[in-house]
């Protein structure tokens, strides 16, 4: 599911950012999968954090790596799923602090099947990739927030260092693996990872001490 998410994310946004450059500055990106397709939304919390003004849609369509997008003018006042989710992302940021790197963002219901989130949410930071053919390993968390976005239940440190690879050149990677001391389990995000390739464009959410942006041009892989 977070890989989904990931590139439900990736591919809504080179849309937007194609059909209207630079609209996304300054807002979260959310995404959300109702009847099998995911939609993406772009907005804003107001000032008092009691609604999600979304500025703008992006609905996938029957290819799953094609989105279409429209404008809320005036804005969409949500005051369910993407307010609690928006308020959740917020409070993760401000937990995790400061990163001297771009991070990715994702928040899903943390029980399968509660697509509203009614059992909680999880918050997922892991580090975007800066330079193509190099790719970022390491360095995220996941968070357990209340339904309402407004407490945080727990907190996983799923990798510590953020260590960058790249494949050999003139060979086709098919797996890769890594190891690490925090636990002895598989994480979510080294599950999620995988090569991939994008269009032109970047997905980006301006968020508090932490520059989020997407590089979709350049390959993924990970683990």
């Amino acid at each position: 599911m977070l890989e989904d998410y990931d590139q439900a994310a990736w591919h809504a946004t080179d849309a937007l950012q194609t059909a209207n450059p630079k609209t996304v500055e300054g807002q979260h990106y959310i995404a959300k999968k109702e009847n099998g397709r995911w939609r993406v939304v772009f907005g804003a919390l107001d000032a008092g954090k009691s609604k999600f003004l979304i500025a703008y849609e992006a609905e996938q369509l029957a290819k799953p790596k094609e989105f279409s997008v429209k404008r809320d003018e005036p804005a969409k006042v949500d005051e369910g799923f993407y307010l609690f989710a928006a308020r959740a992302l917020v409070l993760a940021l401000a937990d995790f602090g400061p990163a001297a790197r771009p991070y990715n963002v994702a928040v899903l219901p943390a029980e399968p099947g509660a697509t509203n989130g009614q059992e909680g949410l999880f918050v997922y930071l892991y580090p975007g990739q800066t330079r193509a053919g190099m790719y970022p390993l390491g360095g995220d968390a996941r968070y357990r927030v209340s339904a309402d976005g407004t407490k945080i239940l727990a907190k996983r440190q799923m990798h510590k260092s953020v260590i960058e690879s790249r494949p050999p050149k003139g060979k086709k990677v098919e797996a890769g693996f890594h190891t690490h001391v925090l636990s002895d389990v598989p994480e979510d995000t080294g599950r999620a990872a995988r090569p991939a390739t994008g269009s032109a464009g970047y997905r980006s959410s301006s968020v508090p001490r932490i520059s989020c942006m997407r590089f979709s041009r350049m390959e993924r892989f990970g683990s």
